[in-house]
C-alpha cells in the first residue's frame, strides 16, 4: 500500500483516467450533495481485498461539486475496478438517499 501517492488531482475530464505520461489515475466524481468521499480501488482479477483505500479531503480533492484525486502506482496501467463510498445527507423527501449507517449495516 505505500508504493501509492495521492495528490490533488483534476476534476476534468469526470470519470477515471489513466495518465500515461504519469503513471497515474486520476479519479473525477460529480455529487451535488456528497459530505465525504472514500475511494476503494481493487484489481480486477481479486475484487475481495482492496488495494488501497483513499478518503478525499475537500481541500484539495473537490472543486465545486466534483471530487477529485491522482493517484500514482506501481500498478502502470492494469486494469481496476472501483468502487466509491460517497456520504451525504439521507431525506427522502428530497431525493437523498445517503447513509452510510444503514450501507454499513446491509453489509
Amino acid at each position: 500500500m505505500r508504493d501509492w501517492e495521492a495528490t490533488a488531482g483534476s476534476p476534468l475530464p469526470l470519470g477515471i483516467n489513466f495518465i500515461a505520461s504519469q503513471q497515474a489515475w486520476n479519479f473525477a466524481l460529480y455529487s451535488k450533495h456528497a459530505s465525504a468521499v472514500t475511494l476503494h480501488p481493487y484489481h480486477e482479477n481479486d475484487i475481495q481485498n482492496l488495494l488501497y483505500t483513499y478518503r478525499l479531503k475537500p481541500l484539495p480533492n473537490k472543486s465545486g461539486r466534483v471530487w477529485q484525486c491522482r493517484i500514482a502506482s506501481t500498478i502502470g496501467d492494469n486494469a481496476l475496478y472501483n468502487a466509491y463510498q460517497v456520504d451525504g445527507p439521507f431525506d427522502l423527501e428530497r431525493g437523498h438517499r445517503f447513509d452510510f449507517l444503514r450501507q454499513t449495516e446491509l453489509l
